[in-house]
């Protein structure tokens, strides 16, 4: 649930809160409203402790859950991929995310 929602939730701030694409849409529905370009800077503050939170829990793991593929770990790819919607970038720093998304991506045909 944590490895969907929280980042997800992030992204849609900034996705839905920038650009004329969603402009009047920033929720998802037929009203239209404002966007709230604050927002676009709250999901990007929440995006680097989530990244390094993440991370830290794949250190020594080749999984997020266990020891075979599970939903969390084609849910945190899905999330991984569309931080480029966004254009954020992981840091390159975080080593066992990268690490994680090559076996991942591999496993998943990608």
């Amino acid at each position: 649930h944590r490895t969907y929602i929280e980042p997800f939730m992030a992204i849609a701030e900034v996705l839905r809160n920038k650009g004329q694409r969603f402009a009047d849409r920033p929720l998802p529905g037929p009203v239209k409203m404002p966007q709230i370009p604050e927002l676009v800077e709250r999901g990007l503050l929440k995006l680097p402790p989530f990244f390094e939170s993440f991370d830290e829990h794949l250190a020594g793991r080749d999984f997020v859950v266990g020891d075979q593929l599970s939903m969390a770990d084609i849910d945190l790819f899905v999330v991984c991929e569309f931080t480029a919607w966004i254009k954020f970038e992981i840091p390159q720093a975080h080593a066992n995310i990268a690490r994680w998304r090559e076996r991942i991506g591999t496993v998943l045909g990608g």
